[in-house]
């Protein structure tokens, strides 16, 4: 976690923005083990969205550590009195389909999770492939993909 906030910090800088207007939360362990597993990220999302706001947070915008997250600090945002995008951009992270219901239109960032899952199915194929003949050689195989951006309605111009 402190590596992704350095590295946070670090595009701050680089697009000229002060990386102290950087606030993290994160719900503790016990806070995972109040809700059941299918509700849990979209509860977070909203107790910790909600904790901010009740703090009155000089924050202009929330990212949420995927889609999940994302909607339950819409939520809060909105049980608040709050406007999207007006009050506050959100911002989540995956790009589930969800995310693009004209209701939602939650900006997002997409990582490719399909791509990925078709590469990875087809490195097991061709790993056991190879067992089947006589080669005995090991691949070491890295992949990376480019996170894409996903704009839509839940971000905006950022108010002062």
């Amino acid at each position: 976690r402190i590596h992704r906030l350095r590295g946070l910090k670090s595009c701050f800088r680089d697009h000229g923005l002060d990386p102290d207007n950087i606030e993290v939360k994160s719900p503790t362990l016990a806070a995972y083990g109040r809700y059941s597993s299918d509700n849990s990220e979209y509860q977070n999302g909203y107790d910790l969205a909600a904790e901010a706001l009740d703090e009155h947070t000089l924050s202009t915008g929330f990212v949420g550590n995927n889609d999940m997250t994302a909607f339950g600090i819409m939520a809060a945002i909105s049980d608040y009195g709050y406007r999207i995008p007006a009050d506050y951009s959100v911002c989540g992270f995956d790009n589930i389909a969800l995310s693009a219901m004209p209701q939602i239109s939650l900006t997002t960032i997409e990582h490719a999770s399909i791509f990925k899952g078709q590469e990875a199915v087809d490195i097991i194929y061709k790993k056991n492939a190879q067992k089947d003949n006589s080669s005995k050689r090991h691949y070491i195989m890295r992949m990376e993909y480019e996170p894409e951006l996903i704009v839509r309605n839940s971000t905006g111009k950022c108010r002062h």
